[in-house]
């Protein structure tokens, strides 16, 4: 395919014009270009950009492909461009247009539109990256002698967590490559700016992929570098995609990256440093339940990791509480006072049912008296919004699933709604009441 028929080329500045923002999406991998290891690459092409900005003549950057995605309805719709191939060379390019905006004094302005267009560029890949992105648009930055120091130690809004984010320290380590190199000491940066954003210097042709019939699924399918992504990637994908209209989508991105990541730490494989099948493993327990209590006993070949289910389940805010509120909840299962021990001999509570959902949990290796179990305790907390009165509970709920012969997945909504009845800090209380339903379990 020629560039000619790719019509006019554009600058990063014109593509900021044309969206409402540039989303670099939540399956691309970190910023690289400010790795250590990355210095000749880095190097190069802040030479290559950088020199013919300071001649005043253009480069091209090659090509940019993405897909656009609309957000909101009505009046409130916005158009973004998700950039598949090209995150690197854009990130690396805004860095400059920032650097050289801020030091132009054009950044003071909050209402100015420098500050406006640089604001559209935003990093869906961690909750971090986003916010650090904003706050050098949005806050006050004044960069002493250490570009590095001024930022990372001096400046009040920059979060000490931040250092554990390797997109963040590495545009710090390019934007100390942007400020020392020789181009600064030539022009001043104002000049710089005018021949990007005014002169065109550096431009690249882009190409949004719905226009070869390409569009969602390269975006769940493929990452920068044309790899095909992992199970966890995938699953991430589809869950932020259906959830990106709900309030709840921060919530689950700040979590996800971090609380989440603590709770299932302890049940990551054997010398992995990645928590990504705990997770799947539960998102699909939780899952397959909430489709159960919804739909009644599934159909054969029901894919729980699916899109159409994931939609299903996960459209419904009740159902995406319930999911943040059973992974902030797997520290507490496993240390509540529960006796489940009738199953698990010298192993009396939760512990070991938590640890084989997210270890050995599919769709095809099921245990339902683990399964109810944890669904149970999951249940009272949500409820009870803690854990008095769960010990008795869950002993009572154990006899009784122990008891009743037919407790399969067909059974659940029946089982589950007695359950419920049984929430209680005094469960034998509740068991006193003459009109308390139990249907689904031996009464006896």
């Amino acid at each position: 395919m020629s560039s000619e028929s790719l019509g006019t080329p554009h600058t990063l500045w014109s593509l900021l014009k044309k969206y409402d923002r540039i989303e670099i999406p939540i399956i691309q991998r970190d910023y690289a270009q400010g790795r250590k290891s990355a210095k000749a690459v880095r190097d190069g092409i802040l030479n290559h950009i950088l020199e013919a900005v300071a001649d005043n003549r253009n480069v091209e950057l090659d090509f940019i492909y993405g897909i656009e995605r609309t957000y909101g309805r009505g009046e409130d719709e916005q158009l973004a461009f998700v950039p598949i191939d090209g995150q690197q060379r854009l990130t690396t390019l805004w860095l400059i247009h920032w650097y050289l905006a801020l030091k132009s004094g054009l950044l003071d302005d909050k209402e100015g539109e420098e500050v406006s267009l640089l604001g559209k560029f935003t990093y869906e890949t961690r909750p971090s990256s986003k916010r650090f992105l904003e706050c050098l648009c949005t806050e006050s930055v004044t960069l002493g002698a250490d570009l590095r120091e001024t930022i990372v130690e001096d400046a009040p809004w920059f979060d000490e967590a931040w250092k554990l984010d390797p997109s963040i320290m590495g545009a710090i380590t390019v934007l100390e490559a942007i400020a020392s190199h020789d181009a600064l000491k030539k022009h001043t940066p104002q000049e710089l700016l005018t021949n990007l954003t005014q002169n065109d210097c550096v431009t690249f042709y882009f190409l949004p992929l719905e226009k070869f019939g390409l569009g969602e699924e390269i975006y769940t399918r493929m990452n920068a570098r044309g790899k095909v992504l992992t199970d966890f990637e995938k699953v991430k994908s589809k869950l932020f995609k259906i959830i990106n209209e709900s309030p709840l989508k921060k919530v689950i991105a700040d979590k996800i990256e971090y609380e989440w990541v603590e709770n299932l730490w302890p049940y990551r494989p054997k010398d992995t440093y990645l928590t990504d099948i705990p997770f799947i493993k539960w998102l699909s327990y939780i899952t397959q339940s909430l489709y159960v209590l919804e739909k009644g006993n599934p159909k054969d070949g029901v894919d729980y990791m699916s899109d159409k289910t994931l939609s299903e389940i996960y459209h419904s805010e009740e159902n995406l509480r319930f999911l943040i509120h059973s992974l902030d909840s797997i520290p507490t299962l496993v240390a509540a006072p529960i006796d489940f021990s009738m199953e698990w001999d010298g192993n009396t509570g939760l512990a070991e049912p938590v640890r084989w959902i997210l270890n050995q949990f599919s769709e095809t290796n099921i245990d339902v008296l683990k399964q109810l179990g944890v669904m149970a305790a999951l249940i009272f907390l949500d409820v009870r919004k803690g854990t008095d009165g769960i010990g008795d509970f869950m002993r009572v709920v154990r006899n009784l699933i122990e008891n009743t012969a037919d407790k399969s997945l067909r059974e659940w909504p029946t089982l589950i709604g007695s359950i419920r009845n049984l929430v209680s800090p005094d469960v034998y209380a509740v068991l006193r009441q003459p009109e308390l339903s139990l249907k689904g379990f031996r009464r006896e």
